[in-house]
């Protein structure tokens, strides 16, 4: 009962944030106000966009209270703030607090609470499929667990890298630092905070996803609109690809077969979907900036569409979009680059589409409200400053590699990116010939655009278009080009670009399966009809294959499953390590360094206790640690260290380094057992004045530094 609490309030923590900040109270509806028709006219849109922007101003104080020391990034931070908000808005209101806190039951209000429900929804529903394969192991779970499960021990500065306890953290964790904010908060373990982690970004980008979907329909489907836009968003996140067809017949329902699906290129060789990252569910930056994306996506439809209907374009909208593109550079800097080369090409495209139909008349902006835009790009830019600060320093950063430049080695074959996304393309194909036939058949016309609806119709046909079009783009650029560095550039750019072709594939289904205006020939609708029917044959195939795929995923069982505690396979792979595990998470607080050996990263049976303790270690796994800011140097030097310590039989000299290193814990396990001398290891159970033995069995020991 406990736990089903505790996760209400961890759902209902993003609906308390758009009250804390009062800046915006008000403001955002403004700015959408007059967008669309029916429902859209409500605070869906409003109401979810400032759940993600308080939530980024949120991180943007924390951003700023780690990069200069103020105490604003305690674990009461969050019900401090709601008490705070709540009793302005008792004083402000009078008696109507509770209805505006919640925003409803007011008919102003009414279209927002669809998204609360439909949210709360998909909230349940992950959480139930998180019981069906609960384990923190397999891929990056381990290491993602570790950084959680560290913010819940200890926000002290400065933060340490949790593979290399001797240098600082140089890496995306703002989103871990929040959520592991929100679980401490409630009283919840981290392995709990983990999975409802997960559920609320899922839940938050179902939502957003089906914005898009409610943008792009808007004034074509009178009625029902937030059903088709929910169905759409449903079958966004069941497509699979031609690997997974190909992988289940080769391999039947093994994790094989799931785990190939996304790894089908030569160079460096995956590039995710949507299925499989939010099946998958590491909480790693990738999976936490999906919602702020999709967000700015919506943002920018918005000003496209304020644009192309009311020849307005507002500056509210504009820095909405710059500030949450600015915000990515915390939570992950990669989309921000993405977000860069995406927008540029559907601008382009939607500009000469309004071009040659004469559309792009004069307009006017709108400053009405410039101090908010001024605040908002203020607090973007401040925030992509402090942590682009914590960078520094870095071996491999952005802030030192070079930008650009064209990819001197072989390009992946086609054959490969049709495995990955081929199917979206043929539906992307066959609409575009719709698209400029009816094209043609406007320019023709002495009236092109007879009905508001038809004008509609072509405007968000060809912003789906442009969709397609932009993922063939981002295909190409990631062939040709590098940004950063090549490995990053294919996963980020073709992740991105199924995301993109699969938003363009549905909204040209749904839109046609709506209304389709009429055309000058029996031969046109006779394709359109085609192009129709094995779109959807298509769509409902490889929708279907997320079950097989799925099944494939939970046919790996490392562990008891029908429970949210992620750890309970250590019990079953390491029962050693396990009661290590739980002795330091009942007795040790802080978070303390301790003392393994040297990992490989992706190796499920290294530094377990560090793993899933949420403690730094010496020695983590080797890439992760170059990942999080540790060079090549040090890497040696701590496994020359970690060597020395134990394989020396100088018991004071070993125990001046740990002291020097400031370990508190030592590990002797299968792995220190197998890697290290028998002569060297016994000082730790022989000089009993210098090291306490905390955790006794047959398979590991575990000793405290006095």
């Amino acid at each position: 009962m406990l736990q089903i609490i505790q996760l209400f309030l961890f759902y209902l923590t993003p609906l308390f944030l758009p009250k804390i900040f009062l800046i915006s109270k008000g403001k955002i509806n403004e700015l959408f106000n007059n967008l669309g028709e029916g429902e859209l006219a409500g605070l869906m849109i409003p109401y979810f966009l400032e759940c993600l922007v308080n939530w980024l101003l949120w991180a943007s104080v924390v951003a700023i209270s780690l990069k200069f020391g103020f105490p604003l990034h305690n674990h009461w931070l969050i019900p401090f703030l709601i008490f705070i908000n709540f009793l302005i808005l008792l004083v402000r209101n009078r008696g109507s607090s509770f209805n505006s806190f919640f925003k409803w039951p007011g008919k102003e209000y009414l279209p927002a609470y669809k998204l609360f429900v439909t949210g709360g929804i998909i909230f349940i529903s992950m959480l139930l499929l998180n019981l069906l394969h609960p384990h923190f192991v397999y891929g990056e779970k381990g290491p993602d667990y570790q950084v959680l499960a560290y913010f819940h021990r200890n926000f002290d500065l400065p933060i340490q890298n949790l593979m290399a306890g001797d240098s600082l953290n140089r890496y995306y964790d703002l989103g871990p630092i929040i959520f592991g904010l929100m679980g401490k908060s409630f009283g919840m373990k981290p392995e709990l905070t983990y999975h409802a982690s997960t559920a609320l970004i899922m839940s938050w980008s179902f939502l957003g996803v089906a914005l898009v979907f409610q943008v792009i329909f808007s004034g074509i489907i009178k009625k029902g609109i937030w059903l088709w836009a929910a169905i759409s968003s449903i079958v966004f996140f069941t497509q699979t690809n031609v690997a997974g067809f190909k992988g289940l017949l080769k391999n039947g329902i093994l994790l094989q077969s799931y785990w190939d699906s996304s790894r089908v290129f030569d160079a460096n060789n995956f590039a995710e979907y949507p299925f499989f990252t939010f099946s998958f569910l590491d909480l790693h930056p990738h999976l936490i900036s999906f919602p702020f994306t999709v967000s700015i996506i919506i943002t920018f439809l918005t000003l496209i569409f304020e644009w192309m209907k009311r020849r307005i374009l507002r500056t509210h909208l504009i820095s909405s979009v710059i500030f949450m593109g600015l915000s990515m550079v915390a939570l992950n800097v990669w989309d921000g680059v993405v977000l860069f080369f995406l927008f540029v090409p559907i601008f382009l495209i939607v500009l000469v589409f309004m071009t040659k139909l004469n559309l792009n008349k004069r307009g006017a902006w709108d400053f009405g409200k410039w101090p908010v835009s001024l605040l908002m790009l203020t607090i973007g830019s401040t925030l992509a400053f402090a942590c682009g600060e914590l960078y520094r320093g870095r071996e491999k950063s952005f802030l030192t590699m070079p930008l650009f430049r064209l990819h001197d080695g072989p390009g992946e074959p086609l054959l490969n990116l049709f495995y990955h996304q081929g199917h979206l393309w043929i539906i992307f194909v066959l609409f575009l010939i719709i698209g400029v036939l009816k094209f043609v058949q406007l320019k023709k016309q002495v009236n092109p655009l007879a009905s508001n609806r038809e004008f509609n119709w072509i405007t968000s046909l060809w912003i789906a278009l442009s969709f397609g079009a932009t993922a063939c783009y981002l295909n190409i650029l990631s062939n040709q080009a590098v940004i950063f560095d090549r490995m990053n550039t294919l996963f980020k750019f073709r992740t991105w670009s199924y995301s993109l072709l699969a938003l363009s594939a549905l909204s040209l289904i749904g839109l046609n399966l709506v209304y389709f205006p009429r055309m000058w020939s029996r031969l046109s609708h006779r394709l359109h009809r085609l192009s129709l029917g094995l779109s959807l044959v298509l769509i409902l195939f490889f929708s279907s294959l997320a079950v097989p795929l799925f099944l494939s995923l939970i046919s790996y069982r490392p562990g008891p499953r029908g429970t949210l505690d992620g750890l309970l396979f250590l019990k079953h792979q390491s029962k050693g390590s396990a009661d290590a595990v739980f002795w330091l998470d009942e007795n040790e607080l802080g978070a303390p360094m301790i003392l393994e050996a040297p990992g490989n990263s992706f190796q499920v049976k290294d530094n377990l206790v560090s793993l899933y303790s949420g403690l730094p270690s010496l020695t983590g796994w080797e890439h992760h640690g170059f990942m999080r800011g540790a060079g090549t140097q040090r890497r040696a030097e701590g496994v020359a260290m970690t060597n020395f310590i134990y394989d020396s039989t100088d018991a004071l000299r070993a125990h001046e380094f740990l002291h020097y290193f400031k370990i508190k814990y030592v590990v002797i396990g299968p792995n220190e057992k197998m890697r290290f001398g028998r002569l060297g290891l016994a000082k730790f159970n022989n000089f009993k004045n210098l090291f306490e033995l905390v955790v006794s069995g047959p398979e590991l020991q575990l000793y405290k530094v006095l």
